[in-house]
């Protein structure tokens, strides 16, 4: 009897060790946090912008994750703040590759709700967003994560903003590079 009891314990030991977080069935949750407050020579107020990018993925294949990204940004100047809030579904795959890091390419896209405290309307928008990076592991289940991305904005502002642009409907590009953590649940 201990001799079987041994062995599976052996047996699910090897399974343990054998399974990557890339494989079916694994989750992983990553996001970054960032904070910047900018000063202006001969001014009182500061610019400040605060935001959090969570995400929550399941890995439907080897290397190949699909995600809900949210995200959170707060731009503060003197009496006015501006708050954004998005979401939308993203995938991501992984590249085979040694096992300490392990470079990626995702996809997003997300629709975002922009609103300001002079003025209650809100900016819709959306996104499309492309993204390379890389994953370096310290553990075997947390990476540090590193990414560049570029984005495809657009914006639709309501009526009370023609005063302040030719064009209700803006489009824009943004380009990013981010650093942020990785957990891997398997």
């Amino acid at each position: 009897m201990k001799l079987r009891s041994v062995f599976i314990v052996f047996l699910f030991s090897i399974t343990l060790i054998a399974q990557t977080p890339f494989e079916k069935g694994t989750y992983n949750l990553n996001g970054s946090l960032s904070f910047s407050s900018q000063s202006y020579e001969g001014g009182s107020d500061n610019l400040d912008i605060l935001t959090f990018n969570p995400q929550v993925g399941y890995f439907v294949g080897e290397n190949f994750s699909l995600g809900l990204s949210l995200s959170y940004v707060n731009i503060s100047l003197a009496n006015s703040e501006s708050t954004t809030l998005g979401i939308g579904p993203s995938f991501r795959f992984y590249l085979h590759s040694e096992r300490t890091i392990k470079p990626f390419f995702s996809l997003g896209y997300s629709y975002t709700e922009s609103s300001n405290s002079s003025n209650k309307e809100k900016v819709i928008g959306t996104q499309f967003i492309i993204t390379g990076g890389f994953d370096y592991f310290i553990t075997s289940n947390v990476a540090l994560e590193t990414t560049i991305s570029y984005m495809l904005n657009n914006e639709k502002f309501p009526n009370s903003y023609k005063y302040y642009y030719k064009s209700l409907t803006q489009k824009s590009k943004t380009f990013l590079i981010g650093f942020g953590v990785n957990y891997f649940i398997y």
